[in-house]
């Protein structure tokens, strides 16, 4: 699903002496299908953004499409809205509230109305899509769960209502490296496989560098720069000024340009493909010999 955002302005408390300006005049087109990185320095409007993206907030200036719905200033939310874009918070594991996984996990698509044999099946589902054997969890509590299963479970109540667009705020914040790396290669297969729109929130440059295939850049409210990612991480000056880092891979590359003639043709954005690089221009200079 399409989501083409034009002039998007937002302010809190607008008309108040409180006032105060989030995002100023931003405008990007994101295309179905397509895993973006949000990124930017804290309190660079990120979380404001991405709340437009299903109802939560809505434009003090400008417009946001998702797909044949247009929020403008004053617009009514359709309830469909938030069933076709799933947003979960920063620890969203913070927000289980049932008794048991399965009524955690059915909350919404009961409040989207659905048949109860619907809900069931949806719930399996998702309980299935990230990796907990309804067998086993359905009837836990939440709160008994891990740190990691507890994330699962959150996410899994936001994939029951079948959304096309996935929007997840900072989604590894707080989780050690193994659950971090189960998470991201979660993330990567519904993408693949479910042909999910992927919107993710980071301070976590090598998260992106690795999952995105477009970045957009927020500096005080502003959109300053967007593209894919190698084109954006050579852009070092203006990240800098927004206050954000280039993933270590990027980094590195940069230094070892500084004593290679010709530098390397491209900016390896992960480890992996900083080795390759550096491997072959090391075969090329033995067989140049």
């Amino acid at each position: 699903m399409e989501i083409v955002v034009n002039g998007l302005t937002h302010v809190y408390d607008a008309g108040t002496p409180l006032a105060r300006p989030a995002l100023r005049g931003v405008t990007f087109r994101l295309r179905s299908g397509s895993f973006v990185g949000v990124i930017g320095a804290t309190g660079s409007g990120k979380s404001t953004l991405i709340q437009h993206f299903n109802g939560l907030l809505l434009p003090t200036e400008g417009e946001v499409r998702v797909g044949d719905v247009t929020l403008r200033p004053g617009s009514r939310v359709p309830p469909a809205l938030r069933q076709r874009v799933g947003l979960v918070f920063q620890y969203p594991e913070h927000q289980l509230f049932a008794e048991t996984v399965e009524e955690d996990v059915a909350y919404g698509p009961r409040n989207f109305g659905w048949p109860e044999t619907l809900v069931r099946k949806r719930v399996r589902e998702a309980l299935e899509a990230v990796g907990l054997d309804p067998d086993r969890y359905a009837r836990r509590s939440p709160f008994a769960l891990s740190g990691g299963e507890k994330r699962r479970v959150a996410l899994a109540g936001v994939l029951a209502a079948r959304p096309e667009v996935l929007v997840l705020d900072e989604p590894t914040a707080g989780l050690d490296p193994r659950r971090r790396n189960q998470l991201l290669a979660l993330i990567r297969r519904l993408h693949q496989e479910e042909g999910l729109t992927v919107i993710w929130v980071t301070h976590t440059m090598e998260e992106v560098a690795e999952l995105a295939d477009h970045l957009l850049v927020l500096h005080d409210g502003r959109l300053v720069l967007e593209g894919a990612p190698a084109e954006v991480f050579a852009r070092r000056e203006v990240l800098a000024a927004a206050g954000v880092d280039v993933p270590e891979p990027v980094a590195l590359a940069a230094a070892l340009n500084r004593f290679l003639d010709p530098p390397l043709a491209e900016t390896p954005l992960t480890v992996d493909a900083l080795a390759a690089a550096v491997a072959e221009r090391f075969a090329q200079r033995r067989g140049g010999r």
